[in-house]
């Protein structure tokens, strides 16, 4: 499998398998976060997701659910996400469910009805990381967005 740091995940994503779709983070500027500050973002090219898809079909393990690598997979376009998708279901044909990382701005590049139509896919879960949703909060931690963004990416209306 293709990792360049850690694995990242909310507890509740204990049991889902790995799969690095993305490396770092895309903003990378937050004060208190340290995780990905040595490893700069990139995209992993599609030969080594199709490499790990490959590896994950060949071990048995008859996988349920995806949670996405990366501090911000959901940046990626419609395209490549549904690309994505596209070879999950090749390699892995039984059906999975997909979850991952993503920032508040990285839905900016999606209309709704991309949104609907990669939850129809697959796609089920968004983790943003709004550790505030004061201004001033977010200023000074350096997040690169606002409550507003926050309330827009949430009900998509911005």
């Amino acid at each position: 499998m293709h990792f360049s740091s850690g694995i990242v995940r909310p507890p509740y994503e204990a049991n889902s398998c790995f799969l690095q779709v993305t490396s770092g983070c895309s903003h990378n500027k937050c004060r208190f976060c340290t995780f990905y500050k040595d490893a700069p973002f990139f995209v992993s090219p599609e030969s080594e997701i199709r490499a790990d898809l490959q590896e994950i079909r060949d071990s048995g393990w008859k996988v349920r659910r995806i949670f996405l690598q990366g501090a911000d997979p959901f940046l990626l376009s419609f395209g490549r996400l549904k690309k994505i998708m596209d070879l999950i279901k090749e390699y892995l044909p039984w059906g999975v469910s997909v979850g991952g990382y993503g920032r508040v701005d990285s839905v900016k590049n999606k209309s709704v009805e991309q949104l609907r139509l990669l939850k129809e896919m697959g796609y089920d879960m968004i983790v943003f990381g709004i550790e505030s949703g004061d201004d001033v909060v977010l200023d000074k931690m350096d997040k690169g967005y606002h409550a507003s963004d926050i309330r827009g990416a949430a009900l998509q209306d911005g």
